[in-house]
């Protein structure tokens, strides 16, 4: 698949020393996704850098109820809909058998982009890490 949603540097495990760019449509909609959900806000004075996503890093150790897990997802959806990348965004939490005292979430992510494409991830929030495990695939 072709990139119809720009061109992008490649930065989802940090700058390679040729400064890349994605190639897909699907990458770059990953590293939108995965930046969104491990940064607060974003170089600049407007509104849209200050609200820019929400860093779920600092639920690492959190103790939250079923009530909080259930509520992370569509708080999440909304953080993703903020970008110009991503028409809708569909986000499951779900508890993973940790350590007592420690917070693992599986956290399922589908969003559908402006020309229709659907794209689905899986990312792990453990005591210590967030990281993507899994992708569903691309439509």
């Amino acid at each position: 698949m072709s990139a119809r949603l720009g061109h992008t540097f490649a930065c989802f495990r940090d700058f390679g020393p040729r400064f890349e760019v994605n190639a897909t449509d699907e990458q770059t909609v990953r590293d939108e996704v995965l930046h969104r959900l491990t940064t607060d806000s974003v170089l600049g004075d407007s509104p849209e850098a200050t609200d820019y996503g929400f860093n779920v890093r600092r639920r690492l150790g959190a103790r939250m109820t079923d009530d909080d897990v259930n509520a992370l997802g569509p708080m999440l959806s909304a953080v993703l809909q903020r970008s110009g990348r991503i028409d809708s965004a569909d986000v499951t939490c779900s508890r993973l058998p940790s350590p007592p005292g420690l917070l693992s979430l599986m956290i399922a992510v589908t969003v559908i982009a402006p020309a229709g494409d659907t794209f689905s991830f899986v990312f792990k929030l453990t005591g210590s890490t967030f990281e993507q495990v899994g992708v569903a695939g691309s439509t």
